[in-house]
């Protein structure tokens, strides 16, 4: 196990965390929250596993659980900054209306990102699917009509607002011409002018987490990695 370090306090940049208050700057590559209860929990200065314990540890493949502490570790070539630095955000700016795990740190090592995560130990809106009623099913929708409503209310700090691109691929570029997309073959049904509004873009029924008590509400939207304006 070794402690990561602590972030340099000196940077002349507005961070997120500058903005809403929540100590070390997310745009760092090696951060830890040593004031989350997570940290006090366990004693500070916050120790986390190692990038070689967890590669080692990986079965068959990350992510990688710690139950006993409850933390997850992803990590891997697609694991970006993105989603700790979304969940720091939406934790501090819209919580309790939007429940997300809680944000320990992050790191890199050998070009890899690393992610410390609470771990949300319950069931999935998917796996619960087929065991609840309908009246829990349309009351777990309109939970998530008042999250989806919360994060589409958070404003880029910039003017005017633009799209930030996450994921390079060739379906979607970059391309070096605009005659290089093709035309999606409902493009011509979408309006040219609408609001550009932070969005989770994998609202997938096995990314809300669920309580497991009779009347299960949603507890926390998870897997971030894709969101953005």
């Amino acid at each position: 196990m070794r402690a990561l370090e602590e972030p340099d306090q000196q940077s002349e940049s507005l961070s997120i965390s500058e903005k809403v208050g929540c100590g070390p700057s997310p745009y760092d590559e090696n951060v830890a929250f040593h004031e989350s209860p997570f940290c006090k929990k366990h004693k500070a200065p916050l120790f986390l596993p190692s990038p070689t314990e967890e590669r080692e540890t990986r079965d068959p493949a990350p992510p990688v659980y710690f139950p006993s502490v409850g933390l997850l570790v992803k990590y891997g070539p697609e694991v970006t900054l993105v989603e700790g630095q979304s969940l720091l955000l939406i934790r501090k700016t819209l919580s309790p209306v939007l429940p997300v795990p809680e944000m320990y740190g992050w790191c890199k090592d050998d070009g890899q990102v690393f992610i410390y995560i609470e771990l949300m130990d319950s069931i999935t809106f998917e796996k619960s699917w087929e065991t609840i009623v309908e009246g829990q099913k349309v009351s777990i929708c309109q939970q998530l009509r008042h999250m989806v409503n919360a994060w589409r209310s958070l404003k880029q700090a910039f003017s005017p607002p633009f799209i930030i691109p996450r994921l390079v691929h060739v379906c979607y570029g970059p391309n070096q011409h605009v005659q290089d997309k093709p035309s999606h073959p409902y493009r011509s049904s979408l309006p040219d002018h609408v609001l550009i509004v932070f969005t989770h873009a994998d609202l997938h029924p096995s990314n809300i987490i669920l309580s497991s008590r009779s009347n299960p509400h949603v507890i926390a939207i998870i897997d971030w990695h894709q969101s953005g304006w």
